[in-house]
């Protein structure tokens, strides 16, 4: 009878894999369940979108969709932003004519958004 052992190193990146990828689907179930709460309407995870290539990680069941990054910093204090394209951003402002926005800008090759995000908060 013939045994076969991975090396560690294959151990350890497989494991590593499980673990990014449980991580992942932890914060879009956090993130599918926050949106439902938020506006009533249901959010699910998208299951099929590692077979269909980019079609979203969390869905609502419409047709009539606007993208949106979602961005969670780890290791800082847990920091989490939703970025819109800012066209997506003057239609959601004009469907929301009830709210002010308060606009932090940065601009460059490399903005520092989450310093514009604490500027914005603090200027609030």
């Amino acid at each position: 009878m013939c045994v076969l052992r991975q090396e560690p190193q294959d151990m350890e990146a497989r494991l590593m894999g499980k673990l990014s990828r449980n991580k992942g689907a932890s914060a879009e179930r956090r993130i599918a369940r926050e949106l439902t709460e938020a506006s009533g309407i249901d959010y699910k995870r998208n299951l099929t979108e590692t077979r269909e290539g980019n079609s979203g990680d969390v869905l609502p069941d419409r047709d009539d969709l606007m993208p949106v990054a979602y961005c969670h910093r780890t290791g800082r204090g847990g920091e989490r932003i939703a970025v819109l394209d800012w066209d997506d951003f003057l239609e959601l402002v004009s469907a929301l004519p009830a709210y002010g926005f308060l606009v932090q800008s940065k601009c460059g090759a490399r903005p520092p958004v989450w310093d514009a995000i604490k500027e914005a908060k603090e200027a609030v």
